[in-house]
Order: structure tokens, then C-alpha cells, then sequence
């Protein structure tokens, strides 16, 4: 398998993400020391990595990656991706965008992904008192 068809195969397991998903079938995917980083938090080690996703899907309503381009060269594979979750079961739906930079290994398993995304945008404009405000400066300084 070329190292390709392991990026694509990591964004179909990210697109398909469930909160019953085993991490037995995260071994399947990461190498056991894999380090990830997101604009909130870096950890190291896919139990680590396991539990971020587990607080995703207890704190968000039907949280899901939509992959729609997998680049890859050598051993790096860059994915864009748009996330999309409710806070609540009848809140507004919350989207935004980013890039992941994945590395994967010789055996095609991810030893590093790190998210690239705004996190001003993707989280504290949602969020009620200063997202009103965080909305009114970003208008303002693209007004100047």
C-alpha cells in the first residue's frame, strides 16, 4: 500500500469516527507514541489521543470530520477537513475548517498530527457573551 492510499485511509477513519469506536482500531491507524496537537491541547500516546476524542463526542452533539482532500508527499500527508457539532441537541450548527499535518511511518501509521484551525472562529465566536464581541472586532478589523 502506498503511503497515499494510508493517508486516505486515515481520513475515512476520521470521517467515520464514532463515539463506540474501540481504540483497539486507533492501533490501526496511530503508532503507540503518535503525538498530536490541536490549538488546545498536545498530547503524546494514543491513550492520550483516545481520550481526546472521547471528551469530543461527551461534550459535543454528533461531532463529525468531513476529509475533502488528502495531499500526500513522502511520508507527510496534509488533509483539510470541515468539523461540524451541535453544544446542544436543538443549538445552531457550528462548522469551521482546518488542516492536519499527518506524519506517517514507514508502516504507514501516524506518528504526528498536528491541526491547524481558528480557534477564535471554530470555538469563542460560538460561545454566547464573547463571541458577540470577538465577532465585532473581527468586523472591525477587516473594515480598517
Amino acid at each position: 500500500m502506498t503511503m497515499q492510499h494510508h493517508a486516505e485511509a486515515y481520513a475515512r477513519f476520521f470521517e467515520t469516527l464514532q463515539p463506540t469506536t474501540p481504540i483497539e482500531t486507533y492501533s490501526n491507524y496511530f503508532e503507540p507514541d503518535v503525538f498530536f496537537e490541536d490549538p488546545f491541547q498536545s498530547v503524546k500516546g494514543i491513550n492520550a489521543l483516545y481520550g481526546i476524542f472521547t471528551d469530543m463526542f461527551n461534550h459535543f452533539i454528533d461531532p463529525r470530520f468531513s476529509v475533502d482532500e488528502t495531499v500526500c508527499h513522502g511520508h507527510v500527508a496534509y488533509l483539510r477537513w470541515e468539523f461540524s457539532c451541535r453544544r446542544t441537541p436543538k443549538g445552531a450548527l457550528i462548522r469551521f475548517e482546518g488542516v492536519s499535518r499527518v506524519q506517517l511511518s514507514s508502516r504507514g501509521l501516524v506518528t504526528s498530527h498536528i491541526d491547524y484551525w481558528d480557534a477564535a472562529k471554530g470555538v469563542y465566536e460560538t460561545l454566547p457573551i464573547i463571541g458577540s464581541a470577538l465577532r465585532y472586532l473581527r468586523s472591525r478589523i477587516a473594515a480598517a
